[in-house]
């Protein structure tokens, strides 16, 4: 070994740094985030970061976004500069980048918008898409490095994959490289590099893999469309755990020529397929690339076009033209899948079964017959490109299917035989699919059948025990299209208390099942096809999609329509319950509460549904809370909301977190009017401690809740009750530097000011916007709102902090003396001011905001015994740096 590769460690650290230098400044997150166990989700989370033009562009898909740039609506630059930003925020969150190119492709779409503006139309069918790739693929001057610390800036610099050169031909944009674990074989993504990728739905579970950071990108939208690679799950199981969808071509559809591994030359090999956060996005790539003829450039490709004609025939088919037959196998034999893959299977045979079609169990030869020597083929060097890779830069594996070391190797006879076993294995199964046109109704055989993705949703780290749902496909060869069905409900998605495991795996599985942990997560399933039949597989996935979609909206317009044709005075439709800012922090917690309340049979709230409203019902957190049981996503501005508009909708009770802009006591008050006219009974809002000052307040926004506070309390409003709800600062506006100093000591052992917002001694009191939430739910959820009617509540957290206590927590992690304090420091608010056009003084008389605080007058004492005793809080000040700082 070489004297630069002996401190692996140092190499890994080099690699990081440099990683981060490549993120512009201004892109760069300023606080750590909170620990995953207070903050699991970050897909919303991500969202504040971005301009509103930017948002619209990250979260259009892939088909529209080509349109809009080969139309000329939107220019290759902002959309490539759009999706750059974003993915260097996910980067910041998950880990889930390995190479970052941001600089040159700017420069290729400046290009794209030259060429558009001298010849008025696109370079092609992929005109300014930015499409990120997982880290095998090579882009010629760009690391490959597959998880080795060996492998980096030593492999191939010069080399390009195939499919880049066609994605470029076609117009595309290449902007990232995506995470992978070690040699690209493991259902988790963890290598020495940049450590370990989680879940962006939920940073407790897994993102994965081995395709692991292209899933955990697309669910942040840090990309609408990408290519991984899949040998036995890898584009497929990050596709589905992360809520979005991912194609298994069959070998020798796409173009693998010049693509890294440590296991090529075998019979199994991997194959490129498209992930993307919708159908369609899958069905571009498949077109586009095809388009290029690969099969005269890389000799493995089957001379095969995109088949217009097949996949029309199969979508005119799935939506009703013809009756088709489907299989359904929700389990394997081996290992049943977990309660919530269950219901997905029998979601999914539901819509089938309303789209007029047939289903039959799927009952092939035993799928351990075809896994057994599908393993022995892919470990028949036993595992000596893998580790040989690892001896390079003397790095310890991580956790992956090859091991701690190399295993005997395979000797030709046994490499035969299990080739053969395939094939043999391959012909039955076959035989079995051919059989089922005795039964299916249609005189063929079943069109496509149907089964888990794996037993489970995205596990937590080291609980990917099992990929035989996965790995049966590339033994066979088959085509496979996830698409994702629900997510995990955990009051439930519940195992019988008499279930008792087939073997020990499935005892295994059944024990790591955690609905508490899991609540939320995306499941998926796999629409399987034969051979090469990538177009019947696109269209039954699309069919299927699009059935989910409209049978939603179906049964919300019914609803609507059911309660409209009775008279509105006399309403029928259920009481509902307005959430107002749903999809922000606080408005967030409340719509899931509320679920959680009246899925759980809550006395108090039975027949109640909830309507949650938003300016964009397409964003993450829209999307997913109108999947929680009883809720309905409505996009609205709020200001627009009528007396009328809310007599349809039989709104009795109502929550709004409003916003701090000058324009609030117009906007705010205008709501509550229709409120009171359409004769709602209670409304939450939220308020600031601040509130409680006099209109002579020196600060803006605390004149203003007063002010509708006021206004509520008027005899006019006397039979709309009310209670407002005063958090007080959160922990992570309190600590947060702190944290940043404590990371920035350990990472180079230097000092400089720690700037700290509180007083030195003053107490002062921080709550968690989860917990505020809660509170708000709970009062909704409660039946005499007289007790709370024109109530202001102090809300902090258990405990108070001071200035002087958090320098004794720095110092308790640093292990020195802090040398250099500030405290009461509001320098912030300068550059805030500094940094808008806008009502710049508004900004700079926020300073006198904390005046209360350095008084010692927000401290837990002021927290009301209401909150207390209904909704206790739970994270102190200490619990949430210790917490972030093991994160």
């Amino acid at each position: 070994m070489t004297d630069s590769l002996k401190n692996w460690k140092a190499i890994a650290h080099s690699k990081r740094d440099a990683l981060l230098l490549l993120i512009p400044k201004e892109w760069r997150i300023p606080l750590p985030l909170l620990p995953p166990e207070i903050l699991p989700d970050v897909t919303d989370h991500i969202r504040q970061y971005l301009s509103s033009t930017e948002l619209e562009i990250t979260e259009t898909d892939a088909v529209d976004i080509v349109k809009k740039t080969s139309s000329g609506d939107w220019t290759c630059r902002a959309v490539t500069e759009a999706f750059c930003h974003r993915a260097a925020l996910a980067h910041q969150m998950i880990n889930c980048l390995h190479e970052i190119m941001f600089e040159s492709a700017l420069h290729r779409a400046s290009e794209l918008d030259a060429y558009f503006a001298e010849h008025k139309e696109p370079m092609g069918p992929l005109h300014g898409l930015p499409v990120s790739l997982k880290d095998s693929i090579h882009v010629k001057g760009i690391d490959t490095s597959l998880g080795y610390i060996g492998w980096l800036g030593k492999r191939q610099l010069e080399k390009e994959s195939q499919v880049v050169t066609d994605l470029r031909f076609l117009g595309a944009v290449i902007y990232v490289k995506t995470s992978v674990p070690q040699g690209s074989m493991s259902a988790e993504t963890r290598n020495n590099i940049i450590g370990y990728t989680p879940n962006p739905r939920n940073r407790q579970l897994t993102v994965g893999g081995s395709s692991g950071g292209e899933g955990g990108l697309l669910a942040l939208r840090g990309s609408s469309v990408g290519l991984g690679t899949d040998i036995g799950a890898s584009t497929r199981v990050p596709a589905g755990w992360n809520g979005c969808y991912g194609l298994r071509p069959s070998t020798g559809r796409l173009p693998y020529e010049g693509i890294a591994s440590t296991i090529d030359g075998i019979m199994l090999p991997f194959v490129v397929g498209p992930m993307a956060t919708q159908v369609s996005g899958l069905e571009l790539m498949m077109r586009s690339l095809l388009q290029t003829e690969p099969w005269r450039r890389d000799p493995m490709v089957i001379e095969l076009p995109w088949r217009e004609d097949k996949f029309m025939e199969m979508h005119q088919g799935i939506n009703g033209k013809d009756k088709m037959a489907f299989g359904i196998m929700i389990g394997d034999g081996y290992v049943n899948p977990q309660p919530p893959v269950e219901r997905a299977m029998r979601m999914v045979t539901d819509a089938i079964k309303a789209l007029g079609h047939k289903v039959i169990e799927w009952e092939p030869p035993s799928h351990s017959a075809g896994n057994d020597p599908y393993f022995k083929i892919c470990f028949a060097d036993g595992g000596k490109g893998h580790h040989s890779a690892l001896a390079i830069s003397g790095e310890p594996p991580t956790e992956s299917i090859l091991g701690t070391g190399p295993f005997p190797e395979g000797n030709a006879s046994h490499i035969i035989e299990a080739n053969i076993a395939v094939r043999n294995y391959r012909k039955k199964y076959l035989d079995y699919w051919n059989s089922t046109s005795e039964i299916t109704g249609t005189g063929r055989p079943v069109d496509a059948f149907i089964m888990p993705l794996a037993p489970f949703p995205p596990p937590q780290p080291g609980q990917a025990r099992y990929l035989g749902y996965t790995t049966i496909i590339n033994a066979l060869d088959y085509t496979s299209c996830v698409i994702p069905v629900t997510e995990v409900r955990k009051d439930t998605d519940r195992y019988p208390v008499e279930y008792a495991g087939m073997n020990e795996v499935d005892q295994a599985i059944h024990d790591d099942y955690n609905p508490e942990l899991s609540h939320g997560a995306p499941v998926a399933v796999q629409i399987v096809g034969g051979r090469l039949q990538e177009e019947k597989v696109l269209a039954f996935a699309t069919g299927i999609t699009l059935y989910q979609t409209t049978s939603i909206l179906l049964f919300k317009i019914r609803s609507f329509t059911s309660a409209s044709s009775s008279n509105t005075t006399s309403n029928t439709m259920a009481p509902t319950i307005l959430i107002v800012g749903a999809t922000g922090n606080t408005g967030r917690s409340v719509v899931e509460t509320l679920s959680d309340s009246i899925n759980n049979n809550n006395n108090t709230l039975l027949g109640y549904r909830i309507i949650a409203i938003t300016r964009d019902s397409n964003s993450i957190t829209a999307q997913k809370l109108g999947k929680l049981p009883n809720v309905t996503i409505e996009e609205k501005t709020w200001v627009d909301i009528s007396p009328e508009w809310l007599k349809e909708r039989n709104v009795v009770k109502a929550f709004i977190a409003s916003h701090n802009e000058p324009s609030q006591f117009a906007d705010e008050s205008t709501f509550h009017l229709a409120l009171l006219n359409a004769g709602v009974e209670y409304v939450v809002r939220i308020s600031t401690t601040a509130a409680n000052v006099r209109p002579n307040c020196p600060v803006y926004y605390p004149r203003q809740h007063w002010a509708v506070e006021a206004l509520l309390s008027s005899p006019e409003f006397e039979k709309l009750q009310w209670t407002s709800l005063q958090p007080n600062v959160f922990h992570s506006f309190v600590l947060g530097p702190a944290l940043e100093f404590i990371k920035q000591y350990r990472k180079d052992g230097k000092q400089n000011t720690l700037l700290l917002m509180p007083d030195a001694n003053a107490p002062l009191g921080c709550i968690h916007p989860d917990e505020v939430g809660r509170f708000a739910a709970v009062l909704l959820a409660q039946e005499d709102h007289s007790i709370h009617n024109k109530k202001k509540y102090e809300l902090n957290g258990p405990v108070d902090i001071n200035g002087k206590q958090i320098v004794k927590l720095v110092e308790k992690y640093i292990a020195t003396e802090v040398k250099d304090v500030k405290f009461r420091d509001m320098t912030f608010i300068d550059t805030w001011a500094d940094s808008i056009k806008a009502n710049k003084g508004l900004i700079l008389s926020i300073k006198g905001a904390p005046n209360t605080g350095w008084e010692g007058k927000c401290s837990t004492a002021t927290t009301d015994k209401e909150f207390l005793e209904l909704s206790p809080p739970k994270i102190t000040p200490a619990m949430w740096l210790k917490s972030a700082l093991e994160e």
